[in-house]
């Protein structure tokens, strides 16, 4: 150590510690060592202890410490293994420069000890300078915060971190920094969390903005955007509150004035991100854009407020779509970057930044040259981005975006690769923002699918866009687009393999992300346009007008709020919406539809580049609109322009698209169409091998190989009629057969395909055994099918018997009429033998069945109304809805098969053999089933006569068709019941009163046999093997009588007829129980039919033939409709007398399905429905009601009064009422319209 010199040395002594913190203090050893290098100016070390002797919180130097008098600074550093301070620099004489070295240690506790140590020095007894630890760690914070902004290096933030949390223990209560340094602590954390992710670090910096809030009565804070990676709308909130305190007292003059006003910016946006409130961009651009124009050129932070600058207009682009928006965020990166050093850490940010908005303004403008710099900027994005960057998957995400959307424009399939490439690395690291990067990933890999066909590319997009989805739940502003995107995917699906669940899943997503976009979103019209193909197409498959009416209506939106802008999403959407009018048209025949199509279509044309990949689709989509209304207008020019289109797109697609072979399909029925005016060879030649290539494309279980095969056939028949030559002929048949049995695709165009092969195998041997075979697969089970097949089932059957088959005829007529009711009575299948041998498959089957059978009998919406009409909302649940209906059917199919499988259960509710049939059949009796041949000799004019007689009620037609219809009915007087199963026309005429009429003697079926109907033999069979004896507790009868339903005319008669009835049960110990007048609500007429095995209605009655289950009663309260009574469980159902006008009419276009209001009591359960064929006459109602109950009544014999009756001899109790009411009105022609239309349904 050196003497003292007055010339070299400097004599320090009095030198001290001190502790501001009492607690502290006394967890610190009684002698502290301090380290100091640098006295004497050489590389040696010196140790000085300091001593505390417990009297108060200061440590005193032992010694005298003697240092140069040019000494500059000395390097301190404490002796204590629990202290993190590496060394203190004192600067000399004035100390200003005080540099601290924090170690990485985050220990709060040793933190704290640090944070209370105060170091001060004196001269003789009067105090030089102190030096505060609080504001040296301050110091140091920055310091190694600004190292870490210029290298990135996440050491130097922990030293950052470390050194500020220090400065906030050290810091005295009360001073006026302290608000501060909490805030940059919190800043610190922020950032570090940005960069690791961690949510400790996020929830202490959220911790440290609230504590910042409390010491400070201004809030002099700035919060940063961090808290948005909260995603709670409080913290943002709360946090904007202070920013915007913040930033008014800062336009005092403070000189953080910039960044306050950013970090506004930011937290606004963030705002906006999750609610979509434009005042929030707005705000957010105005208040970012005045930190820009304060911040000087050399300004460090000037990039970086460049660059925040244009991320906030380009999100507020995506809310308004002001292109200048874009424009100006461009120039703003561009300048961000030329700010930046190549070497900056934030260099690969910025140029990522501006990638992005490049390949922004490409989507809107169309220049290829945007995309190209996009790709290429982030390019250097990605190359200069270090492994462990957490903004590397958002880097890799964007690049593989721009590459999708250039192969879009180019069709490069590289661009493709490399797309999906990068895609899967961002989506294999764990990011915040993991739901974007599978959206993106799903995209580029379902257009993969569209150019290779490969299954396992459109499942994998289909899986990641269903989990981003999963992941982002609303309100937050992706949803909508993520949504959206899984829409196209599962419509794909449904394109590739006819699986209606995916068209139904598509059409509630999609409507779910039209009503979660803003109105004025950029991205509405490309939605709504994908809504509307979704709905166009599964229209094609249901044939529900609702669908495509709606395509057409947001589809016309879309189109709307695209034009006049420029944007590259115009041709695409005029595109669609002339395919929906096309769709329309082939429904409507409106002529303005397919002129409608044709000149959007067009205009989509020229509206996109030559060079676009989408431009060989809107060629084709042309072609087929053209050819459609060149064959409506009997046009052939039309269909030469069609041609022309469809070649032109057929040469533009490279040969392994899996487009292709549809084009071919389209190009092929063209070349059809021309050869049916040219008759040209040529042109019928060359439709058959374009089919047949189109055929040779298309894989097994793919759901357009039926109608491929169908177009392929159809075009060999046409050229066997020109030409005769046979094999044409048998070539049409192999391929109607090969289309019939596949087990994907359209049922409906399968249908055609069997019904074709049948036909043409007829033609050309009546009696072949392939005729049958082909007509096994006409059956069909979808009510909305059912207009188109009505008459399949009878020409089937008249083939069957024709071949000599009446056993399988039978089979058929049981199996292809009366789908309504047979799809509800196999979800009631009694399920004893499964529940004994697997009781756990049988309770499956029993969950599944009821909720099928509850989706099935749910009324549907009776008005069709577009979007616009009615809310999204309820749009989505029905959709949401029919996905449930779908699946619950894929898992009954799935169930059947599992059953199946099990010994003994092979035939598990597979259709009822014939010899079953003849053995369930009742033993008192005679089923009767009309032949086909006895319909084809009636003839349509006799049919429309049959028809009259509902009609007009003349008696000349009732008496005409009367006498006609007893000539071919068989009859014999040892026949006391007949049932009769009537197909046809027959199926709406009265059987039971053919006879002759207008001699002396008349003659009629009445005379010789009791009458009942059946939809089916199969409704008569199951009723047979399901006999149940009516219970004393059960049994009895349940009287409606409503006469004046509001809105409805009011009924004579009603309350005399349900009195008489009343009193005749009571008189014969049967329980009754009469409701009337406002009595008789829904829920009180269902109680009492669950109550009673038998009911009597005597009100107002609707039929509704396009939706059964919407058939029922008019009562005090509303309808009492089918889908209510059929979801009643009604065990001991017995009879039902539906006292009511046309409760059995029928339609007349389905004349093959029974939907009237007697057939769909008997699938509610009961065994027999007496009701009427058309209007009856009030004054003679009540009369035959009486005689018919007093005949029932009469016939059982309950001795004792114990109550109950059993409806097993209604038909004859009928019988015998009709026949007392002919003999008290006689026979004469005015007479036969009050006794004909009585008839008994059931058992």
């Amino acid at each position: 150590m050196h003497s003292p010199n007055d010339a070299d040395v400097m004599l320090l002594k009095n030198l001290y510690l001190e502790c501001d913190s009492s607690a502290v203090a006394q967890q610190l050893p009684s002698n502290i060592e301090l380290e100091f290098r640098g006295l004497d100016g050489k590389e040696g070390e010196t140790l000085f202890t300091f001593i505390n002797d417990r009297q108060d919180n200061r440590w005193k130097l032992a010694d005298t410490i003697e240092i140069p008098a040019d000494l500059e600074e000395v390097v301190v550093t404490p002796k204590l293994d629990n202290l993190q301070i590496r060394s203190v620099k004192l600067g000399f004489p004035e100390a200003r420069d005080t540099e601290l070295h924090i170690g990485k240690n985050s220990d709060c506790r040793q933190a704290m000890v640090v944070a209370g140590l105060a170091l001060f020095w004196q001269q003789d007894t009067t105090k030089i300078q102190s030096l505060s630890l609080s504001t040296g760690l301050e110091e140091t914070s920055k310091g190694h915060y600004t190292r870490f902004q210029k290298e990135e290096d996440i050491g130097a933030l922990d030293d950052a971190i470390t050194a500020m949390r220090a400065a906030t223990e050290a810091s005295p209560a009360g001073i006026t920094q302290l608000p501060l340094r909490v805030t940059l602590l919190a800043s610190f954390l922020e950032c570090r969390f940005e960069c690791m992710g961690s949510s400790s670090e996020l929830n202490e910096a959220i911790n440290a903005h609230h504590h910042a809030l409390s010491l400070s009565s201004r809030r002099t804070i700035q919060t940063a955007h961090y808290i948005s990676h909260t995603r709670s709308i409080a913290d943002i909130e709360y946090a904007i509150q202070a920013q915007r305190e913040g930033v008014l007292l800062a336009r005092k003059g403070h000189p953080e004035l910039p960044r306050y006003l950013t970090n506004l910016g930011l937290s606004l946006e963030s705002r906006y991100l999750l609610t979509g409130e434009q005042s929030d961009i707005d705000e957010a651009v105005t208040a970012q854009r005045e930190a820009v124009d304060m911040t000087p050129v050399n300004d460090e932070s000037l990039a970086a407020r460049l660059s925040s600058l244009g991320n906030s207009l380009l999100a507020r682009f995506g809310h308004e779509g002001h292109i200048q928006d874009v424009d100006e965020a461009i120039e703003l990166h561009r300048k961000a970057i030329s700010a930046t050093p190549p070497d900056y850490a934030t260099i690969p940010a910025h140029f990522n930044n501006l990638g992005n908005t490049l390949s922004i303004r490409f989507e809107r403008k169309g220049q290829l040259s945007d995309l190209t710099d996009a790709i290429a900027r982030q390019q250097e994005a990605v190359s200069n981005t270090i492994g462990d960057d957490p903004d590397l998957p958002s880097r890799l995400s964007n690049l593989g975006s721009s590459l999708s959307v250039r192969y879009e424009h180019t069709g490069q399939i590289s661009d493709l690769d490399d797309a999906i490439k990068v895609q899967r690395e961002a989506a294999s690291i764990e990011s915040a923002d993991l739901p974007a990067y599978l959206n993106n990933l799903g995209v580029s890999l379902r257009l993969r699918f569209e150019c290779t066909g490969s299954d396992q590319d459109l499942d994998s997009s289909i899986e990641a866009h269903r989990k981003a989805v999963m992941l982002t739940p609303p309100p937050h502003s992706d949803r909508p687009a993520f949504l959206s995107n899984l829409g196209i995917g599962l419509r794909t699906r449904f394109e590739r393999k006819g699986d209606l669940a995916s068209i139904d899943e598509a059409k509630a997503v999609q409507i779910e992300a039209v009503s979660l976009t803003p109105a004025g979103h950029k991205s509405l019209p490309i939605r709504l346009s994908n809504l509307g193909n979704s709905l166009g197409i599964r229209f094609q498959r249901t044939g529900d007008l609702t669908d495509i009416d709606e395509a057409i209506k947001v589809q016309q939106d879309a189109a709307a709020l695209l034009a006049g802008k420029g944007h590259t999403l115009l041709s695409r959407s005029l595109n669609n919406l002339g395919n929906s009018y096309r769709i329309r048209f082939k429904t409507t025949g409106n002529p303005c539809d397919i002129e409608c199509a044709i000149k959007q279509q067009k205009e989509a044309i020229l509206t996109i580049p030559r060079e676009h990949a989408d431009r060989a689709g809107y060629l084709n989509n042309l072609g087929i609109s053209l050819k459609i209304h060149g064959d409506s207008s009997d046009n052939p020019e039309y269909v030469e322009k069609a041609i022309e289109a469809q070649r032109e797109a057929v040469v533009l697609l490279p040969l392994d698209h899996p487009e292709l072979p549809g084009y071919l399909t389209n190009l092929g029925n063209s070349l059809l169409h021309s050869f049916n005016y040219s008759k040209s060879l040529d042109d019928i030649d060359e439709a058959i091998g374009v089919h047949q290539r189109a055929v040779s494309l298309t894989v097994l279980g793919h759901a357009q190989l039926p109608p491929r095969l169908n177009n392929l056939s159809r075009s060999f028949i046409a050229r066997h009629h020109q030409y005769g030559k046979k094999g044409d002929l048998l070539d049409a048949i192999s391929n109607y057969r090969t289309s019939a049995k596949c087990h994907t695709g359209s049922p409906s165009v399968r249908l055609i395909a069997a019904s074709e092969w049948a036909s043409l195998s007829h033609s050309l041997d009546p009696a072949a055994s392939n005729t049958l075979e082909g007509l096994e697969h006409t059956l069909e089970r979808r009510h909305a099918q059912l207009l188109g097949i009505s008459g399949l089932t009878l020409q089937a059957a008249g083939a069957a018997c024709m071949a000599g088959s009446t056993g399988k005829a039978l089979e058929w007529l049981a199996q292809g009429r009366c789908l309504v009711w047979s799809q509800l009575n196999h979800l009631r299948v009694p399920l004893d033998d499964l529940r004994v041998s697997r009781p756990d498959l049988a309770e499956k089957v029993s969950d599944v069945a009821r909720a099928l059978e509850e989706a099935g009998t749910r009324a549907p919406t009776v008005a069709r109304s577009t979007l616009v009409e009615s809310q999204l909302a309820e749009k989505a649940s029905r959709a949401n809805e029919a996905v449930t209906h779908t699946r619950l059917s894929q898992d009954w199919d799935q169930l059947l098969v599992e059953v199946r499988g099990l010994p003994g259960f092979e035939n598990f509710l597979q259709p009822t053999p014939y010899v079953d049939l003849l053995k369930s059949l009742p033993e008192d009796g005679r089923v009767v089933i009309t032949s086909p041949e006895l319909e084809d000799e009636l003839g349509e004019e006799q049919y429309r006569k049959a028809r009259g007689v509902v009609k007009s009620r003349t008696k000349n037609a009732t008496k005409d068709i009367l006498a006609e219809l007893w000539g071919r009915v068989p009859s014999s007087e040892n026949l006391p019941r007949v049932w009769w199963c009537a197909t046809g026309p027959l199926a709406f005429l009265p059987l039971h009163a053919a006879g002759i009429y207008g001699t002396s003697e008349k003659l009629t079926v009445s005379d010789y046999a009791i009458s009942s109907y059946v939809p089916t033999v199969t409704a008569l069979s199951d009723r047979v093997k399901r006999k149940h004896a009516a219970t004393n507790k059960v049994s009895g009868v349940f009287l409606v009588c409503q006469s004046n339903a509001p809105g409805l005319s009011r009924i004579p008669g009603t309350t005399r007829e349900a009195r008489l009835i009343e009193d005749l049960a009571t008189k014969n110990n049967i329980p009754a129980s009469l409701l009337e007048k406002d009595e008789v609500t829904v829920a009180a007429a269902l109680e009492n039919m669950n109550r009673y095995t038998s009911i009597h209605l005597v009100c107002h009655a609707a039929q509704d033939a396009d939706e059964p289950l919407r058939s029922g009663f008019f009562l005090h309260d509303g309808r009492l409709d089918l889908s209510t009574i059929l979801k009643q469980n009604m065990a001991h159902a017995d009879l039902a007398f539906l006292s009511a006008c046309q409760t059995s009419t029928g339609e007349e276009k389905l004349s093959e399905e029974a939907v009237h209001l007697a057939a769909g009591m008997l699938a509610a359960g009961y065994r027999g429905v007496v009701a009427t064929m058309w209007s009856i006459g009030d004054k003679n109602v009540p009369e035959l009601a009486k005689s018919f109950y007093a005949n029932l009544f009469s016939a059982l014999n309950y001795g004792g009064g114990r109550g109950g009756f059993d409806g097993s001899r209604a038909a004859g109790a009928l019988h015998d009422a009709v026949r007392k009411l002919r003999g008290r009105i006689g026979d004469s022609d005015k007479s036969l319209l009050s006794w004909v239309p009585y008839v008994h349904f059931g058992l």
